[in-house]
């Protein structure tokens, strides 16, 4: 979308808080090499599922290993495997094994 374009509006908004134009650089005007493939996604890809592993194991932290740290040894180490197989399984559920 051009300055011609514009809402006036949105003109307003972008010449105090340039928004717009920013987005409209990146997405349409960014310049990009002419083979670029999906091998180029994968970068991303791993940081996002990084992200995702990181507030996956704070959450069964704050959930589950907590209300052990209270217990006995054992009770911990059980927890721990049952844990193991569990997240095991999930990984056989969503890729398969």
């Amino acid at each position: 979308m051009s300055e011609k374009q514009m809402h006036p509006i949105i003109k307003w908004i972008d010449y105090r808080l340039p928004v717009f134009s920013f987005m409209e650089h990146e997405l349409h005007e960014y310049p990009t090499p002419k083979n670029l493939n999906y091998w180029w996604n994968f970068g991303s890809l791993a940081g996002i599922v990084l992200v995702i592993m990181l507030v996956t194991g704070i959450v069964v932290e704050m959930i589950v290993l907590r209300t052990m740290y209270e217990r006995d040894h054992m009770d911990q180490v059980l927890a721990t495997f049952g844990l193991i197989l569990f997240f095991n399984e999930a990984v056989r559920m969503i890729w398969g094994a």
